[in-house]
């Protein structure tokens, strides 16, 4: 389910910041193929297979012998996994790799959300000086002025919302896919990497967000007025219904974000 919720906001966000999600489904599959370091990988298992097939008119109790190998443990299966030592991670080639790709991802989500939250306090002073000389007769040379800086304030909320969004479901992925990691293995590393790593991102907590988010409203809030004076409608139908899906969606994924910070405190 979290897949699909972290898809449709990947489908509503703008396109330059595909790239730049949470990779959950490569992380899903690399759990998947993690097996256990005692455990030798199955593709040696499968070569001493058929090395002894060729050899059993020649040794059938030696092949007897060598075909005793315990299988890959199926860590996607649903049955309870046997806790493992944390000393234990290190040896085992599956888990450097997890945590390797965990890290590249949170590098990669703190860099975007980094230079969005630049790219967003110019927008944001751009719109407010574009507000002031709007309030200035004659300093701007289109007659529907206010209209027009409607439209920019609709566009910049709605990526607001959006770059809200992707700050709460990056958050959650990481969760997420921790939580999935940890059933699947045995380890229990959720708890210490969300909360000294993840929780302490840019992403995790971001003040400078909400405040334009406040900021933005305030500002449309003014030029609604400035529109209902010059008889002027606001948004149109259609905006108002993206606007109201963004915010519930934020309103959803906030949710899933306190029962998951809940979660990992316990």
């Amino acid at each position: 389910k979290f897949c699909k919720n972290l898809q449709n906001s990947i489908n509503l966000s703008n396109p330059e910041w595909t790239p730049f999600w949470v990779n959950y489904k490569m992380l899903k599959k690399v759990i998947k193929e993690i097996q256990d370091p005692t455990v030798r990988p199955l593709t040696v298992i499968k070569s001493d297979a058929n090395k002894n097939n060729t050899e059993t008119n020649n040794n059938s109790s030696r092949n007897s012998s060598n075909s005793s190998i315990p299988p890959p443990i199926n860590e996607g299966s649903k049955g309870p996994v046997t806790p493992k030592a944390p000393s234990m991670i290190g040896h085992s080639p599956g888990e450097v790799t997890f945590f390797k790709l965990l890290r590249a991802e949170l590098n990669k989500s703190c860099t975007f959300f980094d230079r969005a939250i630049v790219e967003f306090d110019i927008r944001h002073s751009r719109i407010k000086s574009a507000m002031s000389y709007c309030s200035k007769p004659g300093s701007v040379m289109v007659q529907d002025r206010w209209s027009q800086l409607a439209k920019a304030l609709y566009r910049f909320y709605k990526d607001l919302l959006m770059l809200e969004n992707y700050a709460i479901m990056t958050f959650c992925a990481f969760s997420k896919i921790l939580k999935k990691h940890d059933k699947n293995t045995g380890f229990k590393t959720r708890g210490a990497f969300m909360t000294n790593i993840v929780a302490t991102s840019n992403f995790a907590d971001y003040p400078s967000v909400t405040q334009m988010i406040s900021s933005t409203r305030s500002l449309y809030s003014s030029v609604a007025l400035k529109l209902e004076v010059e008889g002027a409608g606001d948004l149109h139908r259609d905006e108002r219904l993206f606007i109201d899906m963004i915010s519930k969606l934020n309103r959803q994924a906030s949710d899933i974000n306190e029962e998951e910070t809940a979660d990992i405190r316990q």
